[in-house]
């Protein structure tokens, strides 16, 4: 799974996703590493559509207050980020290969769901700040 829907272990789950990232950048070749990133952006593609209609369907914007009561928000918003996270560091690494997959994953939609889902985050600016380390990784992936 891209990331779990647990609100905690957020850096072990960002480690995780480092390995993952390392791992195909090792010697695969060319083909292994385009299945496998095939593979990483289906699951963030449902991950996209599911975290963004929850955020939705209750109403909530990038101006909108940190969801400090509700844990389903919560995890929504948490999803959300790891896996913009992770998505700019694969297109960063690996260009070509996600331009030619953004049309064919997710039924032709993932180019839409990981665009919109990078602009809430970078809309939100409450983990992504302009000139933070992880403002500068979603900046370079927009």
């Amino acid at each position: 799974a891209v990331v779990s829907t647990q609100s905690t272990g957020n850096a072990k789950r960002r480690l995780q996703q480092e390995i993952v990232v390392n791992l195909a950048s090792s010697k695969a070749n060319h083909g292994r590493q385009e299945e496998m990133l095939r593979m990483l952006y289906e699951a963030m593609h449902g991950v996209f559509e599911s975290a963004g209609a929850s955020l939705n369907s209750h109403s909530f914007l990038p101006s909108s207050p940190f969801p400090t009561n509700d844990q389903g928000l919560l995890d929504s918003l948490s999803l959300i980020y790891e896996n913009c996270a992770l998505f700019a560091d694969l297109y960063l690494r690996y260009p070509d290969l996600t331009e030619a997959l953004y049309g064919r994953v997710g039924g032709g939609k993932f180019r839409t769901t990981a665009e919109q889902s990078v602009q809430f985050c970078w809309d939100r600016q409450d983990v992504y700040r302009e000139g933070s380390t992880h403002g500068k990784l979603l900046h370079l992936a927009m």
